[in-house]
């Protein structure tokens, strides 16, 4: 006779393995997530000891330490991180909404996706100087220009996603008889989502680069600015010190993003 408690001990075990495979995914997830960094540190101990001008990783960060107890590096921190956010947003929006219709409309994609992807191959940075003339020298031009490198491969990604996602997902929304907009959040974004946030964090990543360059090149503020000013009057340590803010901007982004990536992934 078979034990009618057999299946009832099972479930704890089985949830136990899960637990357990579920905490072996984080632990993978930030070894992963760690490997780039010491790469990167052990490359700038050798580049400090071959290049007069590096800073070692130490001393980079002991000026970023001293910086952050200066108010008015506190403050274009600040103001980077906001232009960033901001910058980001948009972009996310913007890649979402235009991607998911390109994506799903096979005759609007077909007439529109030569242009996005010829637009995608110019480099963005030529479009700087036009931002200056229409906005000026404020944040709204180095904003625009976070907006313009990160909403492309949001919307890029998501819209190639989209269009060769597998049939069986469309025969799924009808089945369950939805109209077009709950089949996108029921059925198709939950399909395409662990590509949808491998995108994102592409778009945040680049989204960075589009503020820290604007800023680089004319800007009244912002941790570009000073990287700039700083690289002008020689001191390499505070130079080093406001490219390790930036790059904890870039990894901490792009770090959540990827942990919102794995949850998605284990919960489907």
């Amino acid at each position: 006779m078979n034990d009618p408690t057999g299946s009832a001990g099972d479930a704890p075990s089985d949830v136990r393995a899960s637990d357990i495979r579920a905490r072996q995914d984080d632990v993978a997830t930030i070894s992963q997530m760690l490997i780039v960094p010491i790469l990167g540190v052990a490359v700038w101990y050798v580049l400090s000891w071959t290049v007069f001008v590096v800073p070692a990783p130490h001393e980079a960060v002991r000026a970023l330490v001293t910086d952050l107890g200066k108010g008015q590096y506190r403050s274009d921190l600040l103001r980077t991180l906001v232009k960033i956010m901001v910058a980001f947003s948009a972009a996310a929006i913007l890649g979402i909404v235009i991607g998911t219709f390109l994506g799903l409309a096979k005759p609007l994609r077909e007439a529109l996706a030569p242009l996005v992807l010829i637009t995608n191959g110019i480099p963005k940075i030529v479009l700087y100087p036009i931002l200056l003339i229409v906005f000026g020298l404020g944040s709204i031009s180095q904003i625009t220009m976070g907006i313009i490198f990160g909403t492309l491969p949001v919307l890029v990604n998501l819209m190639s996603a989209l269009a060769s996602m597998r049939p069986v997902y469309r025969k799924v929304a009808r089945m369950l008889e939805v109209g077009p907009v709950r089949a996108l959040f029921r059925v198709y974004m939950p399909a395409v989502a662990p590509l949808l946030m491998v995108a994102l964090q592409l778009g945040f990543s680049l989204s960075v680069l589009g503020v820290v360059y604007a800023e680089l090149i004319a800007s009244r503020d912002g941790l570009g600015q000073r990287l700039i000013q700083t690289y002008t009057i020689g001191n390499y340590d505070e130079m080093a010190a406001s490219s390790l803010a930036i790059l904890f901007i870039a990894l901490g982004g792009t770090g959540l993003l990827r942990l919102v990536e794995r949850s998605i992934v284990r919960h489907r």
